[in-house]
């Protein structure tokens, strides 16, 4: 779970599109976070929300079927009412990840740990997967040194196309 404002990692395109979704009273939401639509209560909820499977794979076939995108508005703890969170489902973003080269039009997924626990899926970082059935996007600029944040488009469920 997140408290990090993750904000300043938007590079937002001028038609990022985004939907409104309800937000559960209680649960952390930082701007910046990635979000997944909990179908099992109607919620959207960052993804160190979801407890993990303990299999990286499993955990990024989940985020890829679940993920919806990235919080452009946040939530604290005090907020104990249900309310609302604005998601961007198609937008570019400069994501952490594990220190490595990557190349334009690499695809992204979510990053797990590998750990059966909440929040070994973590909210604000991708990792590489050469699957389409894992991809919630591409990159969007080279990184011929190794670094660990990387632009990426990252497209929501209801957004995507390509995967």
């Amino acid at each position: 779970m997140s408290a990090n404002f993750g904000g300043s990692r938007f590079v937002q395109p001028p038609l990022t599109r985004t939907v409104v979704y309800k937000a559960k009273g209680g649960i952390v939401i930082s701007v910046g976070d990635l979000m997944y639509y909990d179908s099992g209560d109607g919620y959207a909820k960052p993804l160190s929300e979801k407890v993990a499977s303990g299999t990286v794979n499993t955990d990024q076939v989940f985020v890829h079927d679940n993920f919806i995108g990235v919080a452009q508005s946040g939530r604290i703890v005090q907020q104990t009412t249900d309310g609302t969170v604005t998601i961007a489902t198609d937008c570019i973003y400069e994501a952490t990840c594990a220190s490595q080269t990557w190349i334009p039009g690499a695809l992204v997924t979510g990053f797990s740990s590998g750990t059966a626990a909440a929040g070994a899926i973590e909210d604000q970082k991708i990792d590489a997967t050469s699957l389409t059935t894992e991809a919630i996007g591409v990159v969007v600029k080279q990184y011929t040194a190794a670094t660990t944040t990387v632009w990426v488009r990252l497209y929501g469920k209801a957004a995507r196309q390509v995967f």
